[in-house]
Protein backbone atom coordinates (compact mmCIF):
# COMPACT_ATOMS: atom_id res chain seq x y z
CA UNK A 1 0.00 0.00 0.00
CA UNK A 2 1.05 3.34 -0.93
CA UNK A 3 1.88 6.41 1.25
CA UNK A 4 -0.94 8.19 -0.65
CA UNK A 5 -3.32 4.93 -0.11
CA UNK A 6 -3.09 4.63 3.13
CA UNK A 7 -3.57 8.87 4.08
CA UNK A 8 -7.17 8.39 1.87
CA UNK A 9 -7.35 5.51 3.98
CA UNK A 10 -7.30 7.22 6.96
CA UNK A 11 -9.15 10.24 5.77
CA UNK A 12 -12.09 7.97 4.49
CA UNK A 13 -12.11 5.60 8.10
CA UNK A 14 -11.61 8.88 10.47
CA UNK A 15 -15.14 8.81 11.24
CA UNK A 16 -15.52 5.02 12.35
CA UNK A 17 -14.52 4.61 16.08
CA UNK A 18 -14.47 0.71 17.50
CA UNK A 19 -18.07 1.08 18.48
CA UNK A 20 -19.55 1.87 14.60
CA UNK A 21 -17.44 -0.87 13.77
CA UNK A 22 -19.07 -3.37 16.08
CA UNK A 23 -22.17 -1.49 15.27
CA UNK A 24 -21.63 -2.22 11.84
CA UNK A 25 -20.89 -5.38 12.79
CA UNK A 26 -24.35 -6.39 14.03
CA UNK A 27 -26.09 -4.48 11.38
CA UNK A 28 -24.31 -6.88 8.77
CA UNK A 29 -25.16 -9.73 11.18
CA UNK A 30 -28.66 -8.72 10.83
CA UNK A 31 -29.27 -7.95 7.08
CA UNK A 32 -27.60 -11.77 6.37
CA UNK A 33 -29.67 -13.10 9.20
CA UNK A 34 -32.67 -11.51 7.21
CA UNK A 35 -31.33 -12.91 3.96
CA UNK A 36 -31.20 -16.18 5.40
CA UNK A 37 -34.81 -16.32 4.69
CA UNK A 38 -33.94 -16.40 0.77
CA UNK A 39 -31.05 -19.48 0.99
CA UNK A 40 -30.95 -22.67 1.41
CA UNK A 41 -30.01 -24.66 3.97
CA UNK A 42 -26.23 -24.90 2.73
CA UNK A 43 -26.15 -21.62 1.87
CA UNK A 44 -27.47 -21.09 5.33
CA UNK A 45 -24.72 -22.92 7.13
CA UNK A 46 -21.93 -20.92 4.89
CA UNK A 47 -23.10 -18.01 6.06
CA UNK A 48 -23.28 -18.88 9.83
CA UNK A 49 -20.26 -19.74 9.93
CA UNK A 50 -18.71 -16.70 8.05
CA UNK A 51 -20.91 -14.86 10.79
CA UNK A 52 -19.48 -16.77 13.92
CA UNK A 53 -15.68 -18.35 12.42
CA UNK A 54 -13.27 -16.52 13.32
CA UNK A 55 -10.30 -15.39 10.38
CA UNK A 56 -8.45 -17.74 9.53
CA UNK A 57 -7.15 -17.64 5.52
CA UNK A 58 -4.94 -15.96 3.80
CA UNK A 59 -6.05 -11.74 3.57
CA UNK A 60 -5.57 -9.82 0.50
CA UNK A 61 -6.17 -6.36 0.86
CA UNK A 62 -8.72 -4.79 -1.01
CA UNK A 63 -9.02 -1.18 0.38
CA UNK A 64 -6.77 0.18 -2.62
CA UNK A 65 -9.46 -0.66 -5.20
CA UNK A 66 -11.87 0.67 -2.50
CA UNK A 67 -10.63 3.82 -2.06
CA UNK A 68 -10.48 3.94 -5.87
CA UNK A 69 -13.75 3.47 -6.63
CA UNK A 70 -14.63 6.24 -3.35
CA UNK A 71 -12.03 8.57 -5.16
CA UNK A 72 -13.65 8.09 -8.79
CA UNK A 73 -17.16 8.24 -7.32
CA UNK A 74 -15.64 12.05 -5.10
CA UNK A 75 -14.26 13.29 -8.47
CA UNK A 76 -18.09 12.30 -10.43
CA UNK A 77 -19.52 14.48 -7.91
CA UNK A 78 -17.63 17.05 -7.93
CA UNK A 79 -17.75 17.51 -12.02
CA UNK A 80 -21.27 16.93 -11.44
CA UNK A 81 -21.45 19.77 -9.08
CA UNK A 82 -19.48 22.26 -11.01
CA UNK A 83 -21.15 21.58 -13.87
CA UNK A 84 -24.15 22.10 -12.13
CA UNK A 85 -23.31 25.18 -10.53
CA UNK A 86 -22.07 26.71 -14.16
CA UNK A 87 -25.62 25.88 -15.51
CA UNK A 88 -27.20 27.03 -12.46
CA UNK A 89 -25.06 30.62 -13.53
CA UNK A 90 -26.24 31.06 -17.11
CA UNK A 91 -30.13 30.36 -15.86
CA UNK A 92 -29.68 33.09 -13.09
CA UNK A 93 -28.17 35.47 -16.00
CA UNK A 94 -30.71 34.45 -18.50
CA UNK A 95 -33.25 35.06 -15.84
CA UNK A 96 -31.98 38.39 -14.60
CA UNK A 97 -32.10 39.38 -18.36
CA UNK A 98 -35.40 38.79 -18.78
CA UNK A 99 -37.16 40.67 -16.01
CA UNK A 100 -34.84 43.39 -17.38
CA UNK A 101 -36.39 43.15 -20.37
CA UNK A 102 -40.11 42.44 -19.26
CA UNK A 103 -39.52 45.24 -16.62
CA UNK A 104 -38.46 47.69 -19.47
CA UNK A 105 -41.30 46.89 -22.00
CA UNK A 106 -43.60 47.56 -18.65
CA UNK A 107 -42.47 50.76 -17.92
CA UNK A 108 -42.73 51.56 -21.50
CA UNK A 109 -46.45 50.46 -22.11
CA UNK A 110 -47.56 52.23 -18.84
CA UNK A 111 -46.60 55.65 -20.23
Amino acid sequence: QTLAAAADHKQYMADFKGANLASLKTTVKEALMAASAFVSKKQLSKVDAFLQAPFTGAYTSQAGEVVGILKEMRDTFKANLEEATATEAKQLAAHEKLMETMLASYQTMSD
